[in-house]
């Protein structure tokens, strides 16, 4: 059996650095609700966070080079 994949994790990547990580739920809620973009009661909600991860990616610093604006996200779909 696979190791079962989080329920929900995006590819990030920098256009500056060229830089690229796997961004799971906890990282991207801890992150949105730090920035008041999540309420806190909505950190279970992983379609909300989804759409608002899209919506707010382009003001998040690039934790390589701290850049704004130069990072591109992608969700990553697991094919069961």
């Amino acid at each position: 059996m696979a190791p079962k994949q989080p329920p929900l994790s995006f590819r990030v990547e920098c256009s500056a650095c060229h830089g690229m990580e796997i961004w799971t739920l906890g990282r991207i809620a801890r992150l949105l609700t730090a920035a008041g973009q999540l309420p806190a009661a909505s950190t279970s909600d992983v379609e909300l966070i989804a759409e608002q991860f899209i919506a707010y990616h382009k003001h998040i610093l690039c934790p390589a080079c701290n850049k704004t604006g130069v990072l591109t996200v992608r969700r990553v779909v697991s094919e069961l």
